[in-house]
């Protein structure tokens, strides 16, 4: 994976300047640019004048919107818990507030609010540019109201499990900036449900953003153990998902936050967390560690999101223009609620526009970011979550500023800038969270929606391979696409591709073993999954479709062995769990059977063949 490369100099100069650099010293980021300034003693400032005083007026501001950060301990570069903390940067701080650099927080108010906003009022900002202008008068401090109750350390209070990094990654001085993913085993000894994650890095200045993903068949952890260093490199993370339909990231100033009611996500014994972090060089040698606590519930999810992508991978921008536009659109087919979303661009992102076409024509904003700002991305939940009916159209609409006008430009002179993972290429992604309002209705975009995805996975691999033809993972991808959506006859061409140019891909000759098997071609098949096996011995799905083999073929005692192989490797792998589940009815063994399909459920409690095959399991239990 290619990492991001470095930033010149003259692009970090000209944000600088443009900036007025003590912009950059707020809330969970930047470093300090001025001197504070002196507190005045005098009886204007101690409140015997007239105007806002601190007391009464600014205080309860700060407090509320700004001490969260700028206390001891969290991100901020100085603190924010005094009248002398605050007097002696009044200056400063009526600027960013009045230009809204501070608190950082980049959609504009529209119909749908917006959980926990961090946006100061119109009259807020002028209470604060009053009382810098007239004297940073104290007031009576007996009625200023106390600091906010703020845990010091976990946010949400002390987690239930804590894991940390075994070792601190070291970031270089100077160069690109890094994505690198670090693997962390959970210890678990039985399936718990989370409501919530949070993460702590100890060096929070060189964490530009972070995803929390798990990974349930070890390929991670091999990943990790190739590398030398800590971790491993790359942007998509290998190996690593999302917890399923949530999204689970860390960005400074984010306050950690539970699921909403009904949406804890299932973690099993066996799985490993993995920390993707963007990492940006300071100038000095840093290293970097972080711990992330869990936060589990004893009640099962009741509620189901799903995830949802709008993106363009045909950016191409050229020099000197300054609004680019994209523009991406999926229909709905079926009722759902909108219960959060993320955009994502990079530094030439403008503006940004989240939208719902309703079936009668009408368009109504979800959300509008006017001065997207790389450095303050983050994820947004509705408090009310919109419903949009079966029909409604989502419209990604974002603009960029490929000019010198554009004070975060990476390249001077402007570049021709095009779709890419470094940041200095450009990106335009629209993340939904989003609720089917029926069972019916989230099997329906999932098989919908699935096909979307895969289209679009199929386009940028055959992308990537006008680039480089001999990209095998492009390969695969497009193999994989082609057997889901035309079927095997179009995908073991792609796929013996696959196997032709890197003939040592334990990947490649499982999925080229997977469309053979597919296609019927069981001996060849067999063959193909023994090859992954002597490449990578514990490649967990070689295991499980080798049991398929046998469970077709009736041999229930070797399809039984290798289920159980599947399992060793990935102990919660629902198929493995519902097929070994029925090799063991087979067997009358309906006990564990029914157990296996029981664990199955628990992982996917939406599955309803598998919810038929229980019942049916159960009532041959209660027959016998």
């Amino acid at each position: 994976m290619i990492r991001d490369k470095s930033v010149s100099a003259g692009f970090h100069l000209r944000v600088v300047f443009a900036l007025m650099v003590h912009f950059l010293s707020g809330c969970g980021g930047g470093r300090e640019a001025v001197e504070p300034e002196a507190v005045e003693t005098s009886a204007n400032a101690a409140g015997q004048g007239g105007g806002p005083t601190f007391a009464h007026d600014v205080g309860p501001i700060v407090f509320q919107h700004c001490a969260v950060c700028h206390r001891p301990g969290e991100g901020a570069p100085f603190e924010l818990l005094t009248y002398a903390d605050v007097a002696s940067r009044a200056t400063q701080i009526a600027e960013v507030t009045a230009t809204r650099y501070m608190p950082p927080w980049l959609p504009e108010p529209g119909s749908h609010r917006l959980a926990f906003e961090r946006r100061l009022t119109e009259a807020q900002i002028q209470t604060i540019q009053a009382w810098a202008a007239n004297g940073k008068l104290r007031g009576d401090e007996a009625g200023l109201p106390p600091l906010p109750e703020m845990t010091t350390g976990w946010q949400l209070g002390e987690p239930d499990l804590v894991v940390r990094m075994d070792r601190a990654f070291e970031l270089p001085a100077e160069g690109r900036d890094v994505y690198r993913n670090f693997v962390v085993p959970i210890p678990l000894e039985r399936p718990r449900w989370v409501s919530a994650m949070e993460l702590r890095p100890d060096n929070r200045r060189v964490v530009h953003h972070a995803f929390l993903l798990v990974s349930h068949d070890g390929m991670c952890r091999r990943l990790d153990a190739a590398d030398a260093e800590p971790g491993y490199e790359g942007m998509e993370a290998e190996g690593a998902e999302s917890p399923d339909g949530h999204f689970v990231s860390w960005q400074p100033g984010k306050m950690a936050t539970h699921a909403p009611d009904g949406m804890a996500w299932l973690l099993t014994p066996g799985t490993d967390l993995v920390v993707q972090m963007h990492l940006q060089p300071t100038g000095k040698p840093e290293s970097v560690q972080a711990e992330v606590g869990f936060y589990f519930t004893d009640q099962p999810p009741t509620r189901f999101p799903m995830k949802l992508a709008l993106r363009s991978t045909e950016i191409d921008i050229p020099a000197g223009v300054d609004n680019y536009t994209i523009e991406t659109r999926y229909t709905l087919p079926t009722e759902v609620r909108i219960i959060g979303l993320i955009p994502h661009a990079h530094y030439l992102g403008k503006t940004m526009e989240a939208l719902a076409i309703r079936p009668d024509g009408r368009e109504e904003v979800l959300l509008r970011i006017p001065a997207w700002d790389f450095n303050w991305q983050g994820d947004y939940r509705f408090a009310t979550p919109p419903l949009l009916p079966s029909g409604t159209t989502l419209v990604q609409r974002f603009t960029y500023d490929n000019s010198s006008a554009n004070v975060r430009n990476p390249h001077t002179p402007p570049q021709r800038v095009r779709y890419g993972l470094q940041s200095v290429d450009e990106m335009g992604e629209l993340w939904f969270q989003v609720e089917p309002t029926s069972p019916a209705g989230r099997a329906q975009l999932q098989a919908d929606y699935g096909r979307r995805a895969l289209q679009e996975i199929a386009d940028q691999s055959r992308r990537r391979l006008r680039e480089n033809p001999r990209d095998v993972k492009a390969i695969i991808d497009l193999g994989k696409s082609a057997l889901a959506l035309q079927g095997p006859a179009a995908s073991l061409p792609i796929l013996r591709q696959a196997v032709h140019v890197q003939a040592n891909s334990a990947s490649a000759h499982y999925y080229l073993g997977h469309a053979l098997l597919r296609n019927g071609d069981v001996t060849e098949a067999t063959a193909e999954f023994r090859r992954t096996q002597a490449i990578e011995p514990d490649y967990q799905m070689a295991w499980h479709d080798l049991g398929m083999i046998d469970l077709q073929a009736n041999r229930l005692k070797s399809a039984e062995n290798n289920f159980r192989r599947s399992l060793q490797i990935a102990p919660y792998h629902a198929t493995s769990l519902m097929n070994l589940g029925l090799v063991l009815l087979k067997q009358n063994q309906l006990t564990e059977g029914i157990q296996l399909l029981e664990q199955a459920m628990q992982v996917c409690p939406t599955d309803q063949r598998l919810n038929d095959l229980l019942q049916q399991a159960r009532q041959a239990a209660q027959q016998r």
